[in-house]
């Protein structure tokens, strides 16, 4: 339950789950050193695989959620990115944030998704283009 956001039930979600609403900032005092720490990375890149099903919904992947209805939300019409509770408005704005994505089941890894878009986020080269 820890790494699920029962998006159902998120009263209880709130009241049970411990690590998920402090890591994202969801509670009513925000810490400002998990924002800090987030944005002090260089680049901040997503993967969301095609086919994953292990990941749900799938647009979590990139940050997206559901409303009660299992209606997508989209990262940026959330309110944590537009009042930026761990900083991921502010990477996006400065460019240091990249939305990828591809074929393949949860965490499968081909040799260009490496080659092509995660070594020049390592390596300080110029990455891909965000696809968001």
């Amino acid at each position: 339950p820890e790494y699920f956001r029962a998006w159902w039930n998120l009263d209880r979600f709130y009241t049970h789950s411990i690590f998920l609403p402090e890591i994202n900032n969801e509670l009513e005092v925000k810490d400002a050193a998990y924002k800090a720490r987030l944005t002090s990375v260089k680049n901040f890149g997503l993967w969301m695989w095609d086919q994953d099903r292990v990941v749900n919904p799938h647009t979590s992947e990139w940050f997206g959620a559901w409303d009660n209805e299992r209606n997508n939300i989209p990262l940026k019409e959330q309110q944590m990115y537009e009042e930026d509770w761990v900083g991921l408005k502010t990477l996006y704005e400065s460019d240091r944030m990249f939305f990828y994505h591809g074929p393949g089941n949860h965490m499968h890894l081909e040799q260009y998704m490496i080659d092509d878009y995660l070594k020049p986020l390592l390596l300080d080269q110029t990455p891909a283009p965000s696809e968001y």
